[in-house]
């Protein structure tokens, strides 16, 4: 059975990454993800391509743009009404740091949590055990590593809160 469901997975994905990439069936990719196992609220448009080896959870009348990745085998959570702009990485993996024989020492994944109402600017990376916000902005190219409080705006390498929002 789960060998079916990676079967499953897999095909969707390009059916989407090769087919239905930057088209406007929306629908139908929602519908796609929704097989594969994934939680796609309604009005969500998904333009692809996209990679996903995490847990996803996407709200409703989100808008997720090219390229976009999830690597890892933790957990993402998008609330509703988030812009994720193209290219953007979430990491869900991570190692701690081990002895001088191997400096990445055990693995482990984590959960990644987007509020509602976010915008995440193009090119940006969120790493794993971070939570951002309901209705902040993070800015183009930028690298979360540490949570980001609601309605605020963030932005560099590493991400810093830049000013709050009304």
């Amino acid at each position: 059975m789960q060998m079916l469901r990676k079967i499953v997975k897999k095909v969707n994905f390009f059916i989407i990454n090769h087919f239905l990439s930057g088209t406007h069936f929306f629908a139908l990719k929602r519908g796609l993800l929704r097989i594969a196992g994934y939680k796609v609220g309604d009005g969500t448009r998904v333009v692809g391509p996209l990679k996903v080896t995490a847990t996803l959870e996407i709200g409703r009348n989100c808008f997720i743009g090219t390229g976009f990745h999830i690597h890892g085998n933790g957990k993402v959570i998008i609330g509703d009404c988030c812009d994720i702009a193209p290219e953007v990485v979430i990491l869900t993996g991570s190692h701690n740091i081990g002895d001088n024989m191997r400096r990445a020492g055990n693995g482990y994944n984590g959960t990644v949590t987007i509020g509602d109402g976010c915008w995440i600017g193009g090119c940006s990376r969120i790493l794993p055990e971070v939570s951002i916000g309901d209705g902040a902005v993070i800015a183009a190219c930028s690298v979360v590593n540490k949570t980001i409080p609601e309605n605020t705006m963030a932005a560099g390498v590493p991400c810093v809160a830049k000013k709050e929002l009304k």
